[in-house]
């Protein structure tokens, strides 16, 4: 996975609508700047870098956290899972005109339209990196018995969980993924450590 740099990110993007997009509709800064056509490109980068280096620092961490989760999703590895999560949900027409670009343009338009395929595919890129995350081996059992459990399991995880005092509300997401179901069991409410009685924080 490259790192985020958002000159970088911006010079990779040739289609400016998608930017504008994502900067006035997405995160509403109306005061995107006016871009001619043929402006030449170093002067184009140059006017988006200015217009996020002023961005308010209450609004650039949602900013640069939706940035970064595009990058990561800029690479071969990245758009082939989306291209081919797309294909199988019969939505590739809208993505024609974005063929002949970047990976960077064709991450973003995904991101912008097609919101619920970007949020698997990146997901099941996670799954790749085996950063936080465990596998485990199950016997074969059909997908659709399994993904009927959903709310089985849930309720499993949160008992265990809430006896170990690891945390008391358990969400669980399932993506399939050709002949592989993805389960993503996350927890929220954890406990707050508390000193012994007598010591003073």
């Amino acid at each position: 996975m490259h790192e985020f740099a958002p000159k970088t990110f911006f010079h990779h993007i040739k289609k400016i609508e998608l930017l504008k997009k994502f900067f006035v509709d997405v995160h509403g800064l109306s005061d995107f700047p006016a871009i001619a056509e043929d402006a030449p490109r170093g002067e184009t980068v140059d006017a988006i870098t200015d217009l996020y280096n002023n961005i308010p620092q209450d609004k650039r961490g949602d900013i640069d956290k939706d940035l970064a989760t595009v990058n990561r999703m800029s690479s071969e590895r990245g758009v082939s899972l989306l291209n081919e999560m797309a294909q199988k949900k019969g939505n590739l027409v809208e993505l024609q005109e974005y063929l002949d670009e970047g990976f960077h343009d064709r991450a973003l338009f995904f991101y912008l339209q097609k919101s619920e395929i970007f949020k698997e595919a990146i997901t099941i890129d996670e799954f790749y990196d085996q950063q936080g995350w465990k596998r485990h081996p199950v016997p074969k059992k059909n997908l659709d018995a399994v993904e009927g459990k959903k709310k089985d399991l849930r309720k499993e995880f949160e008992r265990m969980f809430k006896e170990e005092t690891r945390g008391r509300t358990c969400l669980v997401d399932m993506y399939r993924h050709g002949a592989s179901l993805y389960v993503v069991i996350t927890f929220e409410d954890y406990p707050a450590s508390r000193p012994p009685d007598g010591c003073k924080r």
